[in-house]
């Protein structure tokens, strides 16, 4: 038996199998009045969970990131930067090839197989990071994917009168898993000196991290027994029948080929286009928050960086969760999209104004700098909350491109591969060049931010490309 909320769901027929994915708008199509199909909430939830236990995992390594591989650079901080770019790039390359293999086989195969495999491989490679001693240890324990699969299952258990409801919380769990796992690395890294009277052991003074890189695998460990006994395989409910095969109608996959339309290559652009600043700045982030004032950065201690990454993250998924569907509806999934991608240039333009600020106040003791330089670094956070829009605007477009729902796994996996790439770019150029401004103070150590500044506006300018409202059946 399906739950309640799921029944809908579970009686879809094959005439649907063929029908686009649209994000249309709730109230109206046509002349025809369209009432809003309840969400699948249980399902909904589970997939949330998931995308909160990959923010979590993700996102553990921040608040100690700077002091793990000052280490490895013998207290050089322009080295820093260079193993940063090194680490990030076999972060995003290890998640390169696997995903569209995961993600055609999930077609197949169904989407809990995928995502009890992907969560494995989270929690283990999570815990992994924190009893690692060298730097090679370090980077191989990047190993999880598991986006494109959750954004093909909430595409399969929505249809296009709820289907912009159930995306648009999608970047709250992620934020606030992201936030939390910030702030729990933060709280327990090295407990042999904040909690000298319980960790005093050989094992915490060889391993710092063991403690918040456990904590965040048990978080996904959770997760991966959520699925295992809860979450109900999304492909059975695309089809009437129940079969060996969960149901799959083999007929209807799509040769990879015939998926590169013209709205799918032009959603994908836009995809990468916005997933390569996104990187960008998240990997800039913990860096210029623990480096030295005195080097370009704001020098947060771990603790003090968790704790401002969680209070973003909790600010952010009450905005998020409050104001994206209205936003969408009243002023189009294009013009939010826009907005966040305007939001970048703020994003990488205000960091150096923030660090002269920084330097003035450190220098002179200035108490009016001291408030200018909090004051622009709320409205960095502000406009990072403004970029977060984009995410949930990018599932709605890369699920209405989808040719029919058969193909929606290939179709989520096809834009992972070129999107991981980006991020993998993007990375790996925004640290690379923090590395090369500091040590050859390239426009006074700014140059990394000045540049990406203005290149995301290439990014404002292919949004405008998309149609208001996803795409339509043309």
């Amino acid at each position: 038996m399906y739950p309640p909320d799921d029944q809908r769901a579970a009686t879809m027929t094959d005439s649907e199998e063929d029908e686009p994915l649209l994000p249309l708008e709730v109230g109206e199509r046509g002349s025809d009045k369209v009432q809003r199909t309840p969400l699948p909430r249980f399902q909904l939830s589970i997939l949330l969970y998931l995308v909160f236990c990959q923010g979590a995992a993700l996102n553990s390594i921040y608040p100690f990131e700077n002091e793990l591989l000052l280490r490895f650079a013998a207290g050089d901080e322009g080295k820093v930067a260079y193993y940063a770019s090194i680490m990030d790039a076999c972060r995003y390359f290890a998640g390169l090839f696997p995903v569209l293999f995961l993600s055609r086989a999930s077609d197949y195969l169904g989407r809990k197989p995928i995502l009890i495999l992907s969560l494995t491989t989270m929690a283990v490679s999570t815990f992994l990071l924190g009893v690692s001693t060298k730097f090679w240890e370090i980077v191989a324990s990047f190993l999880s994917n598991i986006e494109a699969t959750v954004k093909t299952s909430i595409g399969e258990i929505t249809d296009e009168t709820n289907r912009a409801d159930a995306f648009a919380p999608i970047l709250i769990p992620l934020t606030f898993g992201g936030s939390t796992g910030s702030l729990i690395s933060g709280y327990l890294a090295n407990p042999v000196e904040r909690f000298p009277r319980l960790f005093h052991g050989r094992l915490w003074h060889k391993f710092p991290y063991l403690l918040p890189c456990g904590a965040s695998s048990l978080i996904c460990f959770i997760g991966l027994l959520v699925v295992c006994f809860w979450f109900r395989e999304t492909l059975q409910y695309r089809d009437g029948r129940t079969s060996r095969n969960s149901g799959i109608n083999f007929t209807k996959l799509m040769p990879m080929r015939t998926l590169l339309t013209p709205r799918v290559l032009l959603t994908g652009a836009m995809d990468i286009a916005f997933s390569f600043f996104q990187s960008s700045f998240s990997s800039l982030q913990p860096l210029f928050l623990g480096i030295p004032i005195s080097d370009g950065g704001f020098g947060f201690q771990p603790l003090e960086i968790g704790s401002l990454l969680f209070v973003y993250g909790l600010v952010s998924s009450f905005v998020t969760a409050f104001s994206m569907g209205p936003l969408v509806r009243k002023f189009g999934l294009r013009a939010v999209l826009t907005a966040a991608c305007i939001s970048y240039i703020p994003m990488f333009l205000l960091v150096p104004l923030i660090n002269s600020f920084a330097k003035d106040w450190v220098l002179t003791s200035s108490g009016s700098s001291h408030i200018l330089m909090w004051a622009f670094l709320f409205l960095l956070y502000v406009s990072f909350c403004i970029n977060g829009f984009g995410y949930s605007c990018l599932s709605l477009y890369i699920t209405s491109s989808a040719p029919n729902k058969q193909s929606l796994g290939s179709i989520n996996g096809m834009m992972q591969v070129p999107t991981s790439l980006s991020r993998l770019v993007g990375s790996s150029f925004a640290t690379f060049m923090l590395g090369l401004s500091i040590r050859k103070e390239w426009m006074g150590g700014y140059a990394v931010y000045y540049v990406l500044g203005f290149m995301a506006c290439g990014c404002v300018v292919l949004v405008t490309r998309l149609p208001r409202d996803g795409w339509s059946n043309m």
